[in-house]
């Protein structure tokens, strides 16, 4: 029982759901009850705010090949202390009075202990609850806390599977799209930096000799920039995100964003793009766990695109 124990835990480390499953059944064949808390699995979940919340949970369940949250009840007002739960992953909802709610989710693994303590402190971080007019429409807030990144195989340059705490974030729901990068190239020019504008439009690729590519936005005679058919003749709508923008422009927009709102906009380092993106659990793609769910959306989606195209 031992062996296949230590066994069961390296194939579950390594996300091998088919061989962890295989010798958890092995397991509980041999065990006489000494692992029974073990093969349980029942981890506890700790978690404070900096303002009295009620945490309603929500468990991530398999839905059509999708990760989505089901409601499971209350679990009364923050703080929480010791909450035993199962393993798995799971979404804790902060509602606070007049505050926008808070999504908190939440990794238990095989006899887990969340508890949010940052490193280097001896105590729970308290979760910040922003004030309503502390976000924006399409502002989401990332709270501080522990997530799992790397170790996904099929990925190029993946880090090695690690538990990490990233601080507090918001992050824009949507990319910078035409309309608001338009908006920053005419402030520029409105107020007499025409040459720093022309630095930051975007350009078709470099030409043979190295110098740079053609500005895909045309200017009109007061100099200000609009949208117009690219070399290939593809017209570029307002509400598309961005493209062909070098991270120097991306850095040039993030200073005139911080500039103008006051707030201090910046772009998102790596470990943060990826929590934002994949959650805390460790799932390889946003909607699902394992490569092959990924797999099947794909296929579904390339049968699509394939189907448009002979119509």
């Amino acid at each position: 029982a031992a062996d296949y124990r230590a066994r069961h835990t390296a194939a579950e480390t390594a996300r091998d759901e088919r061989v962890a499953k295989r010798l958890e059944l092995l397991l509980r064949v041999h065990d006489r009850g000494w692992h029974a808390s073990y093969l349980k699995g029942d981890g506890t979940l700790s978690l404070c705010s900096d303002a009295p919340a009620e945490a309603i949970l929500y468990r991530y369940l398999e839905r059509d090949r999708r990760l989505v949250p089901e409601r499971v009840n209350s679990l009364g007002r923050t703080p929480l202390r010791a909450i035993s739960l199962p393993m798995g992953s799971w979404l804790i909802l902060l509602q606070a009075e007049e505050r926008p709610p808070v999504r908190y989710p939440v990794w238990i693994g095989r006899e887990h202990v969340w508890d949010g303590i940052r490193p280097g402190e001896a105590s729970t971080t308290p979760i910040a609850l922003p004030t309503s007019d502390e976000l924006g429409t399409d502002d989401l807030y990332i709270p501080a806390g522990w997530f799992w990144c790397g170790g996904d195989p099929e990925a190029n340059n993946s880090l090695p599977r690690q538990r990490l705490w990233v601080d507090g974030f918001v992050m824009r729901r949507f990319p910078v799209t035409n309309r608001e990068y338009l908006e920053f190239l005419n402030d520029l020019v409105a107020r007499g930096q025409t040459n720093e504008a022309m630095r930051w439009v975007p350009r078709e690729r470099a030409s043979a000799g190295g110098g740079p590519g053609r500005p895909i936005y045309g200017q009109d005679g007061a100099g200000h920039f609009h949208l117009q058919p690219d070399n290939e003749g593809d017209v570029w709508r307002p509400g598309q995100p961005v493209t062909m923008v070098s991270w120097f422009c991306a850095m040039a927009y993030a200073d005139w964003m911080r500039e103008r709102t006051g707030l201090p906009w910046r772009l998102p380092q790596d470990l943060e793009w990826e929590k934002a993106a994949r959650g805390v659990d460790g799932r390889r793609c946003p909607w699902a766990v394992s490569y092959t769910h990924l797999r099947a959306h794909e296929t579904k989606a390339n049968l699509v695109c394939r189907l448009l195209l002979e119509k």
